[in-house]
């Protein structure tokens, strides 16, 4: 074997091995990335059944939640629904329809774990997820009791608030 062959042999093996030690790095930063969203949609979806259960419970949306070994930053938003009837309404349809809710939770990497300070930024890695919920708890005997609280004057006053809200004069 001649000297240039030797040399072109050695410079084929290192290319092989970068290539190799690139393809390797993209794999497990990939993977990375996918343990930190599917960490943040857990999150996101225990917030969601947290608030839920009782909203007076949450965590402070300032300060990160500790999770899986990372800090995540979280918002929540609640929208009203806006429905928009195909025909005629039934009489009392309206106060069921209104009670409707939308919930969003938006979760991300803080940037005191190596994420972005924003989940608008492209590349953060957030997870919004959406749920559509009535604000009467009727999903199980302790959703409606904490609702319901004691029976006090405030508790009454949220009840019937749900129930029987104020006019909304038209779509929202």
């Amino acid at each position: 074997m001649s000297f240039l062959e030797v040399v072109a042999a050695t410079t084929l093996l290192a290319l092989l091995a970068a290539t190799l030690s690139a393809a390797l790095g993209a794999v497990r930063g990939g993977e990375a990335r996918a343990r930190s969203q599917l960490a943040a949609a857990e999150l996101a979806h225990r917030l969601i059944v947290m608030h839920l259960d009782d909203p007076e419970s949450m965590p402070s949306q300032n300060l990160p939640i500790d999770y899986d070994g990372r800090l995540y930053n979280w918002r929540l938003q609640q929208q009203p629904i806006a429905l928009i009837p195909l025909g005629e309404e039934e009489p009392g349809a309206r106060s069921a329809i209104d009670r409707f809710r939308r919930l969003i939770v938006t979760v991300w990497l803080s940037p005191d774990s190596g994420g972005n300070p924003s989940p608008d930024t492209p590349g953060s890695g957030a997870v919004t997820l959406t749920r559509i919920y009535d604000q009467l708890p009727m999903r199980n005997p302790d959703s409606i009791r904490g609702f319901i609280g004691d029976g006090d004057a405030e508790s009454i006053r949220r009840l019937l608030e749900v129930i029987s809200p104020a006019p909304s004069n038209g779509r929202r």
